[in-house]
């Protein structure tokens, strides 16, 4: 038995970083597997189900944004959290042997930088696109990216607005943070301040801890002479 790992949210600048693990026998692997982002929604859906219910044993650490930027603002880097998370998920499915979706250019290196925090004997490797043709760790993509899509909805149910699908590329995300930005001059709660999307935006080096209440909600910005009616 071994376990394939992968993540969903590494790029984002909004929502968290979900990493998912799953565990078990390849031919337990509900039919329709492949890469989440070769699937749509719905089937992604289904499939999440199908793998929750079979007898694989499924894993999943997310790290919220809130979280990632407290850990970058302290030195970071995004591939060594990402491997503490691999490493989480592989010590809570106690496998003896693990195929990751490489992160990084180094796949050798990432697999050892995870193996170094995993208590235990485990034969760790990491390959590009092991989702795209591994059916385990197809269905630990599945898993995290239907993972982060239900963050990324409860996110939106709390905030009362669109915020697409948190990546910087989606128009409907870009035209969430243009609206925040017109009347706040925090970023939204969720977004990651180190990714340069804030500052192309207009948010500057603003940090929700510097004053959480205005953070919380968007606050007035008082228009300029010029803009008064």
């Amino acid at each position: 038995m071994y376990a394939g790992v992968d993540e969903a949210g590494r790029g984002p600048v909004l929502g968290p970083l979900v990493v998912a693990g799953v565990a078990g026998d390849p031919d337990q692997v509900p039919d329709g597997v492949d890469d989440s982002k070769q699937l749509t929604a719905e089937t992604r859906n289904q499939l999440a189900s199908s793998i929750e219910d079979s007898p694989l044993t499924v894993a999943v650490c997310s790290i919220p944004a809130d979280e990632l930027n407290e850990r970058m603002d302290e030195g970071e880097n995004l591939n060594r959290i990402e491997a503490a998370a691999f490493a989480e998920v592989l010590r809570e499915l106690e496998t003896d042997e693990a195929l990751l979706d490489q992160v990084g250019p180094d796949g050798e290196a990432f697999a050892d930088e995870v193996a170094d925090q995993v208590a235990g004997e485990c034969a760790i490797e990491a390959r590009v696109a092991a989702d795209e043709d591994d059916a385990i760790v197809g269905a630990a993509s599945i898993v995290a990216k239907v993972e982060r899509d239900r963050a990324v909805a409860a996110i939106a149910a709390e905030l009362d607005a669109d915020v697409g699908s948190g990546y910087a590329h989606d128009e409907r995300t870009r035209a969430f943070l243009e609206d925040w930005r017109e009347t706040s001059i925090h970023p939204p709660p969720y977004t990651r301040h180190a990714w340069s999307t804030l500052d192309t935006i207009g948010f500057g080096q603003a940090r929700l801890g510097e004053d959480p209440e205005a953070a919380a909600s968007p606050e007035t910005v008082e228009p300029t002479e010029e803009a008064r009616p």
